[in-house]
């Protein structure tokens, strides 16, 4: 395969970074990989299958050649680090909360609607009685 280690290195494949978003890991690859460095994923396929059995073996690795991995770890020093946004207000989340709560409940009482298919038989009138 071609996102494998080149023959001849001097030494076996190097993990650069562990990922525990799958965004994430592909955008550090891509990143590497149009750096024209050789580096792939090891462990994506349990990742993607499994995230919860990723996440415990210790998330995606991002594996490079050894002699690649100066130019890869300052490739990867170049790259913007995500910002983090400001979180919601508690005002805001106890809003959303509440009106999750009133459409469940209105949903719940339109949901509740008797079934409308089988044999339902019908009474014999009270005139035919008398």
């Amino acid at each position: 395969m071609r996102d494998r280690p080149v023959k001849g290195s001097r030494r076996g494949p190097v993990c650069i970074a562990h990922v525990y978003l799958w965004h994430e890991a592909h955008l550090m690859l891509n990143a590497l990989r149009s750096a024209g460095l050789p580096v792939w994923l090891e462990g994506a396929e349990i990742h993607s299958m499994r995230p919860a059995a990723g996440l415990a073996l210790g998330g995606v690795r991002l594996m490079v050649v050894a002699a690649r991995e100066e130019e890869a770890r300052a490739c990867l020093a170049d790259l913007p680090l995500p910002v983090m946004t400001a979180l919601p207000r508690p005002a805001t989340i106890m809003f959303a909360a509440l009106m999750m709560l009133v459409l469940m409940g209105v949903l719940s009482a339109v949901a509740v609607a008797p079934a409308m298919n089988g044999f339902y038989p019908t009474r014999p009138s009270r005139e035919a009685r008398i």
